[in-house]
C-alpha cells in the first residue's frame, strides 16, 4: 500500500479503492484517515496519529440527507416572536395591521423542501401560531414533472404525519387521463386535481396541485385545529344584539309596506274658525 501526502491534499489507496480527501494543517505532525469502505463494501480502517488535541481539519462531502419536516420545533400557539427566534434566518416579509385585520399577524420566509424552492407563510390569530402555508414554486420544461413534486411533497409530509387520511384524482376532463406522460398537459388545461389530506387531534393538512390558463400551482395548508381566526366585528355585533336587531328589521319594513297605516292622521276640522277664537300672534 503506497501513501503519498502533500500540504494542499491527501490520495490514500486502500485495496482497489481510491479515496480522496482535502486537508488543511495547522501543524503538521497531525494525521487523521477516517474510515472507508473499499469495493466490496468492506469497512477499513486507516492509521490514525494525533495528539490529545488534534489540530487537522478534515473536509468531507457528505451526501445529502432528507429533509425532515421543517416545523419540528415549532409548535401551535406559539407567538411571532418565539416562532422567528426559532427560525434560523430572518423574516423576507412580516405583514400586520393596517394591511392585515388587528387580530392577524403573517411571517414569510423563503425554504427549500425536498430541493424545491417555496415560500413558507406563518399566521398568527391574536398572537398565536394557527396556520403555516407552503406555495412550492418548482420551475420546469416538462409540466409532468409537477406531478412527481406532488408526490415528493406527499411523501415529505408522510414522514411526521404517517399516511394520508384521504388522497385523491379529480379529473374533470378526462382527455388525457389515460396516457401518464400528458398529465402535465391535463394539469395546464384544468383539466386534473390532486388533493391529499391528511387529519389529526391537532392538525388538518391539505396538500394541493392545482391548474388552469397555462398555469399549474403546489400548495400545502397546515392549520391548527384549536386556533381559529377571530369573528368579524360586524359579527359579533350582530350575535351580541340579536333581539334588537330582529325589531328594528320589522318595523322599518312595516313602515314600508304600508306607510299610510302606519302612521294615521288625525281628521282635520272643516268648519271655519274666526279670527276671535285664535288670537293674532304676529308682532
Amino acid at each position: 500500500m503506497k501513501t503519498l501526502f502533500s500540504l494542499t491534499g491527501a490520495v490514500v489507496m486502500l485495496g482497489s479503492t481510491l479515496v480522496t480527501t482535502s486537508l488543511a494543517f495547522e501543524a503538521s505532525e497531525h494525521l487523521i484517515l477516517t474510515r472507508h469502505r473499499d469495493s466490496n463494501g468492506h469497512l477499513l480502517a486507516g492509521p490514525t496519529h494525533h495528539q490529545a488535541q488534534p489540530s487537522v481539519i478534515q473536509k468531507t462531502v457528505v451526501p445529502a440527507q432528507p429533509q425532515t419536516f421543517e416545523r419540528r420545533s415549532t409548535e401551535w400557539g406559539m407567538n411571532a416572536q418565539e416562532v422567528k427566534l426559532n427560525e434560523p434566518v430572518q423574516p423576507v416579509w412580516d405583514l400586520q395591521s393596517p394591511v392585515l385585520e388587528p387580530y392577524e399577524q403573517r411571517v414569510g420566509y423563503r425554504r427549500q423542501i425536498e430541493g424545491i424552492d417555496a415560500s413558507l407563510t406563518y399566521t398568527f390569530y391574536e398572537d398565536q401560531l394557527a396556520q403555516a402555508n407552503y406555495l412550492f414554486e418548482p420551475k420546469h420544461d416538462d409540466a409532468v414533472d409537477y406531478v412527481q413534486d406532488f408526490q415528493t411533497v406527499k411523501d415529505w409530509i408522510t414522514q411526521s404525519y404517517g399516511m394520508p387520511t384521504s388522497f385523491q384524482e379529480i379529473w374533470l376532463d378526462s382527455l388525457y387521463q389515460y396516457d401518464k406522460s400528458l398529465w402535465g398537459q391535463a394539469l395546464l388545461r384544468g383539466h386534473l386535481k390532486m388533493v391529499a389530506e391528511w387529519r389529526n387531534e391537532t392538525t388538518n393538512i391539505t396538500l394541493i396541485l392545482d391548474g388552469g390558463e397555462d398555469t399549474i400551482g403546489l400548495m400545502a395548508d397546515f392549520d391548527s385545529v384549536a386556533i381559529i381566526a377571530p369573528a368579524p366585528m360586524e359579527a359579533r355585533i350582530i350575535e351580541e344584539n340579536p333581539i334588537a336587531e330582529d325589531v328594528s328589521i320589522g318595523e322599518s319594513s312595516v313602515r314600508d309596506e304600508h306607510p299610510m297605516e302606519a302612521l294615521p292622521v288625525e281628521k282635520m276640522p272643516t268648519e271655519s274658525i274666526s279670527p276671535e277664537q285664535y288670537p293674532d300672534t304676529k308682532l
